[in-house]
Parts: C-alpha cells; structure tokens; sequence
C-alpha cells in the first residue's frame, strides 16, 4: 500500500524519462525541456505557486527504488518549487519572476520546502501507471497539464507496448537531421504535430514503393533522408496539415518529389502496386504556378523584399540605416545568426530613439528614474501603448498586435527573450526558416518606430 509522507524538495528527483520528452541525462536538461515545450504555462504555473504557494492537498506521487524518491507525478510542479528556492542554477526566468523571486518572503520559502508526497514500492508500479494514465492521457484535470499527442504516443509505445511508428519516425529524425536548431529539437521532442505525421504516412508509403509504413519508417535515415526531413520540418513548421494531406484532388507528395502510381489492371481486374520508389517526372502533370510576386513565408527572399521598402526616417536614427545596410548585404540563409544581432541593435536603437523623438510630450521613456536602462521589451510594450493611444486606435492596435505578441512571449523565435539567448545561451540557434516565418510579425513595430 502506498503511504503519505512529506519529504523535503532536496530529496524528490525529476524523473528523467518523463513522458513530455525524450530521455535526458540530467534534471537540469529536464527542466529546461519542460519549460522549451510549454513555456507559457510553466512561468504560468510557477507564478501561481509564487501566489498560493503549494497546496498541500495535491500530493506528489512517488516511486521509492533503493532509498531514492524519483516523481512519477508532479515533475512540473516540484521543478517549479526548486526554480523558486534556487536549487538550478542556469535557467533562463523571465524578468517580471525574477523579480518577485528575489523579493519573496523567508515564511514562503520555510513553507515550501517540503511536500506531500504518495509514496509507492517498486512492486506497486502498476497502479503508478493507472493512475497517470488516468490524470493525463484521456483528458486535462484541473491543475494538470494534459499531455500531448507526443506524450501520449510515448506512453502508450513504453508502457502499453502499442506500435508507434510515427513517434519512432520522429525520434530517428530529431537525433539525425542536421537541419534543426537546438530549439526546435528541444521543442519538438515533447510537442509536434504527430497526428498530421501518422496521416501522412498513411498516405506515402505505397507511392514511396514500401509494402508498410514500418518499413517505410525503419528505411530512414538510409534511404529517402531528404524527402521526409522535407516533410517533417514542414508538419513541425506547421507548413504541411491536415488540409493538404487529405485533400484527394491534389496529392501533398508531388511538392516533395513522389506521386502517386500509376496503377496498372490485369486481366483478373486486381491492381498491380510497383516494388519500387517511384521517381517524380522531369515535368509533372499539371503543377499549379505560383504567383510570379507571391513568396513562400518560409523562403528568406520575403524578407529581403520586406526590406528593399524600409527606409528609416528621423533624428538620431544614422546608425539604424547603417545597420540597414548591413542586414541587407547579409546572406540570410548563411548568416542567420549575424541577422538576428543586427535586428536585435536596430530594435533597441530604434525605440531609444523614438523614446527621445516623443519625451517632451510625456511620451514612452528608456530609462529608469535612477538612469538605468530598461528592459527593451518593457520599452517596446510602452511605445505599443503611445502608437495605439492605449489600444483605442483599433487598425493600429490591429496592426501591431503580432509584433508585439511574437516579441514579448518567451518562447517566441524572434522574442527579445530569444534574441538575447543568442547571445547569452551557448546552445541556442535559430534556422533561417524560423526567421522568416516571424520576421513578417516583427517587422510593423519596426517600421513605426522609424517613421
């Protein structure tokens, strides 16, 4: 029978093979894969605690092996608590929790430093498994996070020993495409659109010339590496869907270099299906023609005809066209990196520069009464509210509402929060793909700025 005890956070230990994401070697790389998948609703979850503190009627579930007390249930929750006491050191907490980190009370610490736990043998893990499958896999509890296709498919492979091949397929491809940035690999491990890719599969394996789709799945990396890399990263961008997929008229696999068979009838009237991988002709039947002036939001070439119109005007904004300039010369697909450094200065120039243009009118400021720099998106949130006359403009309000929001959040690819991971966090990237999909977002507030 599982027994009720408190035990202090010191001794409850992450699991590392939670079902969020892939198997890691340490807490601190569990922690940090946590919060890449759901970001919003871990500092969510964190200030919540910061708030109430731990209520003391959810209890932590816990497997005891060998004197050592590893959470089955809980994991977010306990990690937010060590966040709190400071028990990880290089982890990235926005600003507005750091500070009320710093400023929290010794009785929330004293109160906090111990939890409820539910603690089960080794020979109970069977009902340890019910009872998660039973809080996170059919549905979100209050209080709970509910799992993702990811998890639950990682659930079911584990410890229901059902066949997962989509999530087999995606796990080969995080640890083999060189493609991906740290981030998305990160990100993808725990959320990914894993129902789009199972209904894909569904759909190539037959004109790929593979009898199964797990044969399909077991041929990569080896065979066809470029064609699924191409399909993966599109389903994760959120490029490739369900629309595309299922529509019968026009098969999605055409844009990747497969089509369909041409499907012979013998004299007993039964198809015939090719035995192997069927080559895309040099010309393929009726293929729809962009518009000549219509990019892909995934191609950089959007954002350097976004670019070729701006053209910055006013005081003190000398450096911002030189740094112009620059970006324009820039190779995005090689150099995304140099990119992001050059967007990130001419944000900050920028709004220092309309700070100063609107002072004498009680507008937006960049410094702190002591003189102290503020944090750029504090600034940028602020001029948000001066250009929109605090959101009564409603076209203006309409028109930067995705700058502000793709800045601001966390998680965000060209957030000033990533921007500055760039420069701070050794093991963050960003791919060109992810550029010019946000870029579009970004890009009013910039333009306002320079007017």
């Amino acid at each position: 029978m599982p027994k009720l005890k408190e035990l202090s956070v010191d001794k409850l230990h992450l699991d590392l093979h939670n079902f969020r994401t892939v198997a890691q070697k340490t807490e601190l790389q569990a922690v940090n894969s946590m919060i890449s998948i759901s970001p919003n609703k871990f500092w969510a979850l964190l200030e919540s605690l910061l708030d109430d503190g731990y209520i003391k009627t959810e209890t932590i579930i816990v497997l005891e092996k060998s004197g050592k007390y590893t959470i089955k249930e809980g994991n977010r929750r306990v990690a937010a608590i060590k966040i709190i006491l400071s028990k990880y050191k290089k982890i990235e907490i926005p600003d507005h929790l750091q500070t009320r980190i710093k400023e929290l009370q010794k009785a929330w610490k004293k109160n906090n430093e111990v939890l409820p736990c539910t603690i089960y043998q080794e020979s109970e893990i069977q009902q340890i498994e019910k009872l998660i499958s039973l809080i996170h896999s059919k549905g979100e509890q209050a209080g709970r996070d509910q799992w993702t296709a990811v998890a639950r498919a990682r659930y079911a492979r584990d410890v229901k020993k059902e066949n997962e091949l989509g999530l087999n397929l995606l796990e080969s491809f995080l640890s083999n495409c060189k493609k991906l940035s740290p981030n998305q690999k990160e990100s993808w491990s725990g959320d990914y659109h894993l129902t789009v890719l199972n209904d894909a599969l569904r759909k190539l394996h037959t004109p790929m010339g593979y009898k199964s789709i797990t044969e399909l799945v077991k041929s990569y990396p080896k065979k066809n590496r470029s064609i699924l890399e191409k399909i993966l990263i599109d389903i994760g961008t959120q490029q490739l869907g369900f629309k595309q997929i299922r529509n019968e008229e026009d098969f999605f696999g055409i844009k990747y270099g497969i089509i369909l068979p041409n499907i012979s009838t013998t004299t007993t009237g039964q198809p015939t299906n090719p035995s192997t991988p069927i080559a895309i002709p040099a010309k393929p039947p009726t293929p729809e023609k962009p518009k000549p002036d219509t990019l892909s939001l995934t191609d950089p070439k959007n954002v350097t005809k976004i670019l070729k119109s701006f053209h910055p005007k006013g005081k003190y904004r000398e450096k911002v066209v030189t740094l112009l300039t620059e970006l324009k010369n820039l190779n995005l697909e090689k150099h995304p990196h140099s990119f992001c450094f050059l967007l990130r200065s001419m944000f900050e120039i920028s709004a220092k520069a309309y700070c100063i243009d609107h002072k004498a009118a009680s507008g937006p400021a960049a410094t702190k009464a002591d003189g102290q720099d503020r944090n750029l998106v504090d600034i940028l949130r602020d001029i948000t509210n001066h250009l929109t006359n605090n959101k009564s403009d409603k076209a203006k309000t309409k028109e930067l509402h995705g700058a502000m929001t793709e800045l601001a959040k966390p998680d965000g690819i060209l957030s000033v929060t990533s921007l500055n991971q760039l420069i701070h966090n050794p093991k963050f990237s960003i791919t060109p793909s992810d550029i010019s999909i946000t870029f579009t977002n970004v890009f009013p507030l910039l333009e306002e700025l320079n007017k």
